[in-house]
């Protein structure tokens, strides 16, 4: 916990990174720390950090900012603390979203279509990603899951790496997933009964 309004732990200065904000370099998008050990009481603290372009978007900061943010770290964390800032990256993700519908539905596609779309933006909510977790399209579907109409969904992800593309994307700690495109297309079966 802080202590003489000092950061100590790794979940301090996270907190503490999260809430800063310049006048006119923007403000924090996300933050992650990782603590290194580098001798008998010194911490090496490195931060990766990633500036909210909107309420959607992350983009690296520019020199000024992360100046500023040096600063600020430097008045609030432990005299034996090294503070490292490195720039976070970001995994960008293509998705793509096959929606099967009974046929009795296809008169209803553009409102369902925005449904959906609405529900995918709220998913991928600045609020809910933090680096390291990963995409899963159980949690897409689970996301859709109070909308009616679909039987089911097939998802598939892509992004710049093959290897981490498919059903789910896997993010390491300084990895933060955002979505570049998503693709909704309807298949039509006939109603079993």
């Amino acid at each position: 916990a802080q202590t003489q309004n000092r950061c100590v732990s790794g979940t301090d200065y996270k907190n503490y990174a999260n809430l800063f904000t310049t006048p006119y370099n923007g403000s924090m998008g996300k933050a992650n720390v990782v603590l290194r050990h580098s001798g008998c009481s010194a911490n090496i603290i490195e931060f990766f950090i990633l500036v909210k372009e909107n309420n959607f978007n992350l983009v690296k900061a520019n020199s000024q900012f992360k100046y500023e943010f040096e600063q600020y770290i430097k008045e609030n964390k432990m005299i034996t603390d090294y503070v490292d800032v490195k720039d976070g990256e970001i995994v960008y993700v293509n998705t793509s979203l096959n929606v099967i519908l009974d046929k009795y539905y296809k008169k209803f596609q553009d409102e369902i279509k925005a449904q959906i779309s609405n529900r995918i933006t709220s998913f991928f909510s600045l609020n809910y990603w933090d680096y390291g977790q990963p995409l899963r399209d159980t949690d897409v579907i689970k996301a859709l899951s109070d909308l009616q109409q679909p039987k089911r969904y097939d998802i598939f992800f892509a992004t710049v790496n093959p290897n981490n593309s498919g059903k789910q994307v896997i993010t390491r700690y300084f990895e933060i997933i955002r979505p570049e495109s998503t693709t909704i297309n309807f298949t039509y079966e006939w109603c079993d009964d």
